[in-house]
């Protein structure tokens, strides 16, 4: 036996019927004695309101995934943040070359933030940190041979 599912056809949008059950029960509110049953009912709208929120922040164009930029394209100031640890901007599997090392460590000793760094060098943030460890173990190793001499 198969059971069919009833579907509803709604006259009113989604966001519609939010505002208008976060008037209902706002309005009940209104209507009961300070109490128990009214905060439920203050509740109940607020959750309504608060659903409204969120479905236009989920319908929003905003929350794109970003493009991945051509090479030579500029960033502007704004978007350094929603790049921030996406792998939109890395060059997957790339390796780092002289030149990507020196940039990175004179950044660094600049004090650069490292979400920036990356933006520059166009690699996540997790690689600019692994290959910093890599380079101050490098250094270290360094360090030690000379000593040992």
């Amino acid at each position: 036996m198969i059971i069919k599912r009833t579907h509803v056809k709604h006259e009113k949008t989604f966001k519609e019927r939010l505002a208008e059950e976060a008037a209902h029960f706002t309005e009940l509110a209104g209507q009961t004695p300070p109490g128990m049953q009214r905060e439920l009912y203050l509740r109940r709208a607020q959750q309504a309101a608060t659903a409204s929120n969120i479905n236009d922040w989920l319908s929003s164009p905003g929350l794109q995934p970003p493009k991945e930029l051509k090479a030579g394209t500029q960033i502007q100031q704004g978007a350094l943040h929603d790049y921030r640890g996406s792998s939109a901007l890395a060059k997957l599997n790339r390796p780092w070359s002289e030149e990507d090392d020196s940039r990175l460590l004179e950044m660094t000793a600049n004090q650069r933030k490292r979400y920036r760094i990356a933006v520059v060098l166009e690699r996540t943030e997790v690689a600019v940190v692994a290959r910093l460890q890599v380079l101050r173990g490098r250094k270290k190793t360094k360090r030690s041979d000379a000593n040992s001499d």
